[in-house]
């Protein structure tokens, strides 16, 4: 099982609520402009990106450091988010360094 929160006031908040299925990555050490995409509101974050279809016919975004693909089991009031809990049908780890965004500022962890 996977948990995790989205806001109501996402711009977003309509998909996942509404979605069968999700997918989500942890980002690799090299892919600061990927998040920063999507980190932005206003524009198709998709646009020009070459994404496989996952397991769940998700698209997946390329040369993350992992992946998870849940279908969706239950949502929770969390006051000004929704608690989604998944079932977790697929995951992988490239071996790649993730992606770590601290107090404001990009990072990656140390062995």
């Amino acid at each position: 099982m996977v948990l995790w929160s989205i806001s109501r006031d996402s711009n977003c908040f309509d998909d996942f609520v509404t979605a069968e299925a999700f997918a989500f990555q942890v980002l690799a050490t090299d892919q600061q402009a990927l998040s920063n995409r999507f980190a932005n509101t206003g524009s198709d974050r998709f646009a020009g990106l070459v994404c496989p279809e996952g397991l769940l016919r998700i698209p997946l975004l390329p040369h993350s450091s992992s992946y998870f693909q849940c279908t969706t089991e239950n949502q929770y009031d969390g006051g000004d988010h929704v608690i989604l809990v998944g079932k977790l049908h697929d995951s992988a780890d490239t071996g790649q360094e993730p992606l770590v965004y601290h107090r404001g500022n990009y990072t990656s962890l140390q062995s």
